[in-house]
């Protein structure tokens, strides 16, 4: 149902009741999504100043959709999966979480226990936005390919905010906040591969045209991969099972074709997955690892494309 259409948000939020966590060991709710406060790269919502012309495709008013968070709040729900993009969008969120906390008698410890997470980290976080997200316990879940949108930026906002404020995760960690990875975009899966593509991105901060953007925001290959695992764990809310491989916990886990943290960083999106294990149980594997290493050959297999 659109956001518009939504007129009932209130008593449908409090009747839901706290679902988080309900589901199967493969799939589960984390929270209640807005689908999006705003928009992706060009349409999106930010303070910074820039020329009529760009500032008119921003995208800053999204009244039916904040009502509908503004609810979910009040009633006690997780926000999770909200589409974030632009430091203007991210005041309105944080502006949201505090505030209808606050009407709804919703104390500090309780709003950290949520841990709200805020998507993308698009032309956001401001640094003061960082703080703000630790007092709240803000997760923010951040797509390094975002900085393939950087040369637009830099031509439309400036070159200073386009490598200070997109995907500033070295930012996020110094002060002391949580940030996961991300995949937000089917493209990079198609022309470079999968979560090892997206890594790429991370520890080189490198365009697809070579130039690197927010070099001080780069991430070593360790960091990147536990931004991937034992935080994203924390992320979907399984902390206790996800995220890494210790007793007590699922054994998820993927062998890789060559060494992860000694492959050289320009190569990271080369890194090929041979056998993929759910609770320690292969459901896919390549075919040629398969045929050598005399396993069953399991799991999707890609017709190579033309």
């Amino acid at each position: 149902m659109g956001a518009a259409g939504f007129a009932h948000a209130a008593e449908f939020y409090k009747r839901l009741g706290n679902n988080v966590g309900h589901g199967t060991n493969y799939l589960w709710t984390i929270g209640v999504s807005l689908s999006a406060l705003d928009s992706s790269y060009p349409r999106h919502c930010t303070t910074v100043k820039a020329r009529d012309e760009i500032k008119s495709r921003e995208i800053c008013e999204a009244d039916a959709q904040y009502k509908i968070m503004r609810a979910a709040v009040q009633a006690g729900q997780r926000i999770s999966g909200t589409h974030v993009y632009g430091d203007g969008a991210v005041d309105k969120y944080l502006d949201l979480i505090e505030k209808a906390s606050a009407e709804a008698g919703i104390s500090a410890d309780e709003i950290r226990a949520k841990k709200h997470n805020i998507d993308h980290c698009g032309m956001s976080p401001r640094p003061d936005q960082i703080e703000r997200g630790k007092k709240l316990d803000i997760i923010w879940s951040c797509a390094p390919r975002y900085i393939e949108d950087a040369a637009d930026i830099s031509r439309d906002y400036g070159e200073k905010y386009a490598h200070e404020m997109n995907a500033p995760i070295q930012n996020i960690l110094k002060a002391g906040g949580k940030v996961v990875m991300e995949m937000d975009d089917r493209r990079v899966h198609r022309k470079e591969g999968g979560a090892f593509a997206h890594i790429k991105y991370a520890v080189t901060r490198k365009d697809s045209e070579g130039r690197t953007w927010g070099a001080k925001q780069a991430v070593d290959k360790s960091t990147a991969l536990k931004m991937f695992t034992r935080w994203a764990a924390e992320y979907v809310l399984r902390e206790k099972e996800l995220g890494s491989l210790e007793r007590g916990k699922w054994a998820d886990f993927v062998i890789i074709d060559r060494d992860y943290l000694n492959t050289p960083d320009e190569d990271l999106s080369k890194i090929n997955v041979m056998l993929t294990a759910v609770a320690g149980k292969p459901v896919y594997t390549n075919p040629q690892f398969a045929k050598a290493e005399k396993l069953p050959a399991v799991g999707l297999t890609l017709m190579p494309s033309r």
